[in-house]
């Protein structure tokens, strides 16, 4: 009742807005006509016309002016004879869009009596997700059974009240707030040929979960389907199926709210659109500049954009071409809403790759469920893309760009961020001694727990085989290992069952955190440390790693293991890099072997750049890092190969040690590493940071205050975002492509000079 009355007033408002703005959009109209007719050959003045009279035609209806709207449709379809005829206008032409443009103004006076109401009881409002805890209710005259069961649900973060009485159970659903569920074990004949009693809450009616002995009979098993079970198990359980679908039952998915990014340039219809859907429960950013769209797109990451087809300087079409440039905006769909109703217009902007085309004025019903479907079909691809098809859960890729933007987050902020890596001890034995089905059965298991614990902290992932990752943003080191190690235990103690053949097995596990380590590949490669400590000690415990790496690598066994099993896991461990390359797979750096004692040695080939176990030598306070010949580093950071490489090619002939990377996390690992004279990056990477990001994660770093920046772009060439490059502490702006003399002079200027003056600009 109250967002009701809330958006009944914000839709006045916008509806005053539009009556106080409506003499000035005539005013711009009698002047576009007014220049139209003084230079008859212009043919912007006869765009600019069109676009003017076109808003009117597709807003004039929603704020109450019906006649407005009819009017301006057919002074529309006029100047579109104009424009197929050409230019000069006919007389006879001429004086018909003279009599509309008369009648236009005489339409301001007839306003609708009615205006259609809005009512929110007519939406499927979307809410957001809900927490992961749930209490239940179990019937059982077992009492050995039903504590088990008890035990195993407490597990999964179930809370479980137990009952010997039906009756007692309906009791007690009246006296307190009810159960997600009630659970019936009628392995007695206590309810005799009944299926369950049914359970409601107020109008609420409760799920009822049956358990049944396992026999040929099928009349309990009917008896309770027509009662309303929601499901029905046989006994013995298989408590993995059984736990699964009590989630799915109990919690049900739930989604984010959609995000809507709304492009138009009439500032009033744009935010009664927007007022609504976000009365419906939508997330709506509205840009009312075109030109000024692509940075707030990238930021915004929306399900869906909606733009007008007509707008000044650029157009929907120009601008769905741009959008469509970039990758991570491939799948999103792009709906117009215009009043346009030329066939070859609108067919022309679903060539583009728009998804629908939908014509002003338009019911809000209408609207919403349009939009919200095809949000909710994108969603479904892009899980089908993010999500691993066995857990459910995020792929490495995805997690891993989660990661990126929680790290920069947490550093924008000055906040702690943990990083636990989860590994399933012996899970080879697993798979070899129960089966591959069994071993499926615990990774979904081990998924169900970790989602149910962690989705009010932050991110869960499946890392790759029987590895799971997880991001706890703004959580201290020490609450995230009580976290982990309270999972830990639990898992140890939760019972893996496949065709009634029981086990259990354990976890380790390794974490990191932030800002104990400052970039993401950092932070993976120290978890790894730990969870490798934690396997090699024994297994079963969880370990935080330090910031010196060689305190964790000096508890391990010798690798000189008898086994070659062993022996390769121990290789692996010890001498193996691990890092993440820009397409998140895992890749080992190059190790050596010593021919003296046919051993490999560590610390001789470890990478400058992964080296975290011993300190990095102070620099002199002016002056950055430089190899034996003298020569100061530059690091290179442009998701196009051909660009690095010609960029890293040029600057080794100039006498500079260049180091290239393929995305900013990359970029800003190394320059943590190199502590480089100059930075080299593109504004717009992909995937993980983009270059402000980039920029200003340097800038706020005091180990790289001496660190000079020169971006490059090819997209964010206006000068507001020229702006906002030098609040990012840029030094230099150039604009692709590029000038390779003047890069050149930039190059020299800014590494010969340790000013501190950040701003300067070169096109």
């Amino acid at each position: 009742m109250v967002a009701q009355k809330a958006l009944d007033e914000k839709l006045e408002q916008l509806r005053h807005e539009y009556e106080r703005l409506l003499p000035r959009k005539l005013l711009k109209i009698d002047e576009a006509w007014r220049d139209l007719r003084n230079t008859p050959l212009e043919d912007s003045n006869l765009k600019l016309l069109y676009r003017l009279v076109h808003s009117l035609a597709g807003s004039g209806r929603t704020f109450g002016y019906s006649l407005l709207s009819e009017v301006a449709r057919e002074m529309e379809v006029l100047l579109l004879e104009a424009e197929e005829q050409g230019l000069p206008m006919p007389d006879a032409l001429s004086a018909k869009v003279k009599d509309r443009l008369q009648a236009l103004h005489k339409s301001v006076s007839h306003k609708d009596p009615h205006v259609e109401a809005v009512n929110l009881a007519n939406l499927q409002l979307h809410r957001g997700p809900v927490g992961g805890h749930a209490r239940l209710f179990m019937m059982s005259t077992d009492p050995i059974f039903a504590q088990r069961m008890r035990a195993q649900l407490n597990y999964y973060d179930f809370d479980i009240s137990l009952f010997t009485e039906p009756n007692t159970l309906l009791a007690a659903c009246n006296e307190e707030q009810g159960p997600a569920a009630v659970i019936w074990d009628l392995a007695g004949d206590e309810l005799g040929q009944a299926g369950a009693p049914t359970v409601k809450i107020g109008n609420r009616a409760v799920p009822s979960i049956v358990l049944i002995p396992r026999g040929p009979e099928a009349d309990r098993w009917l008896n309770a389907i027509k009662a309303g079970a929601a499901a029905c198990f046989a006994k013995p359980l298989n408590m993995g199926r059984f736990i699964e679908k009590l989630h799915q039952i109990v919690c049900p998915p739930q989604e984010e709210p959609y995000r809507l990014f709304i492009v138009d340039d009439d500032r009033v219809l744009a935010g009664h659109i927007a007022a609504i859907m976000e009365k419906a429960g939508m997330v709506v950013q509205v840009q009312n500049d075109p030109e000024k769209a692509l940075q707030p797109l990238f930021r915004f990451r929306p399900d869906l954009i909606l733009m007008d087809l007509h707008m000044p300087q650029c157009s929907g079409l120009d601008l769905a071409r741009v959008i469509r440039q970039h990758e991570q905006f491939v799948s999103t769909p792009i709906v117009y809403l215009s009043s346009e109703t030329q066939v070859n217009k609108r067919l022309e902007a679903l060539d583009l790759g728009a998804d629908d085309f939908l014509i002003k004025p338009i019911p809000y019903r209408y609207l919403y469920f349009s939009l919200s479907s095809r949000m909710r079909r994108a969603r479904e691809l892009r899980r089908y893309i993010e999500c691993d098809s066995l857990t459910g859960l995020a792929n490495h890729t995805s997690l891993w760009q989660r990661m990126s933007r929680a790290l920069a987050k947490a550093a924008n902020n000055e906040l702690n961020l943990s990083f636990a890596l989860l590994n399933i001890d012996h899970f080879h034995d697993i798979n070899e001694d129960h089966g591959h089905a069994a071993g499926d059965r615990v990774l979904r298991s081990m998924a169900l727990l970790l989602q149910r614990r962690i989705r009010s902290y932050g991110h869960v992932g499946r890392f790759g085989g029987e590895e799971f990752a997880i991001v706890i943003p703004n959580q201290s080191e020490r609450a995230t290992f009580e976290i982990i190690e309270q999972i830990r235990e639990d898992f140890s103690e939760i019972v893996h069952d496949l065709d009634l053949h029981a086990f259990h097995t354990t976890l380790s596990a390794g974490i990191a955190s932030f800002p104990r380590f400052k970039s993401a590949r950092q932070i993976s490669k120290a978890a790894k440390v730990a969870l490798l400590t934690a396997k090699k000690t024994g297994r079963n415990k969880t370990i935080t790693a330090p910031r010196n790496l060689d305190e964790l690598r000096e508890q391990w066994p010798d690798h000189r293991a008898t086994e070659p099993e062993a022996a390769g896991t121990a290789f692996l461990a010890k001498h193996a890099q691990i890092t993440l390359t820009s397409d998140d797979s895992a890749s080992f750096t190059p190790f050596s072997l010593n021919a003296e004692d046919d051993t490999f040695s560590f610390e001789e080939n470890t990478s400058p750049s992964t080296r975290d176990e011993e300190p990095a030598r102070p620099n002199p306070p002016e002056s950055h890092q430089t190899d034996a010949n003298n020569r100061q580093k530059v690091v290179v950071v442009d998701d196009e190969r051909e660009i690095r490489e010609m960029l890293v090619a040029t600057l080794g002939d100039m006498g500079y040690d260049a180091v290239a990377c393929a995305d900013g996390d990359a970029g800003f690992d190394t320059c943590l590493d190199l502590k480089p004279a100059l930075l080299i990056t593109d504004l717009l990477l992909f995937p993980g940071i983009h270059g402000f990001e980039l920029c200003s994660l340097v800038r706020q770093n005091p180990e790289l205050k001496h660190t000079r920046i020169l971006v490059m772009t090819g997209v964010y060439k206006s000068y507001r975002y020229r702006l906002e490059a030098q609040e990012a502490g840029v030094d230099i702006f150039m604009e692709k492509p590029l000038n390779m003399d003047q890069l050149i002079t930039n190059v020299k200027q800014l590494t010969g000079s340790q000013a501190d003056v950040h701003g300067s600009e070169h096109a």
